[in-house]
């Protein structure tokens, strides 16, 4: 569309007070030339507009790029801090499990002992004031 613009504005600068005159179709015959070196100067990979425009392509792929790495980057930190935090859960539940299985064990020693000075006292009570 730059190259459209850009023969518009010449062809206007250059013809814009004959316009309304124009007898005949062939009457801007002359600005062909204008025209085909234009479209030179357009298609011409070495031409100085057609080297800035790839050097701004270029600067701006490079910078999308650049950010997307950045992007790839930020996110393998926030997995392995992820990671790290799974690791940390699942030792944590490791630890949780063997604690309470030793906990229950405790509990049901405490029962058995209860039960058992509860039968060594009524043997005693039974032998001694009963007999």
């Amino acid at each position: 569309f730059n190259y459209l613009a850009e023969l518009a504005q010449g062809f206007l600068e250059r013809y814009a007070s004959q316009i309304g005159q124009a007898s005949r179709p062939y009457t801007f015959i002359e600005f062909e030339t204008t025209i085909r070196k234009l479209m030179r100067s357009y298609t011409d990979s070495r031409s100085p507009k057609q080297l800035s425009k790839i050097n701004n392509e270029l600067a701006d792929v490079q910078r999308i790029m650049v950010q997307n790495i950045e992007d790839v980057i930020q996110r393998g930190e926030q997995l392995s801090v992820l990671d790290n935090k799974a690791n940390n859960l699942s030792m944590m539940s490791r630890q949780y499990k063997k604690e309470s299985h030793q906990l229950n064990l405790n509990a049901q020693q405490w029962k058995y002992i209860a039960a058992g000075v509860g039968f060594v006292l009524l043997f005693l009570f039974l032998r001694y004031w009963v007999f």
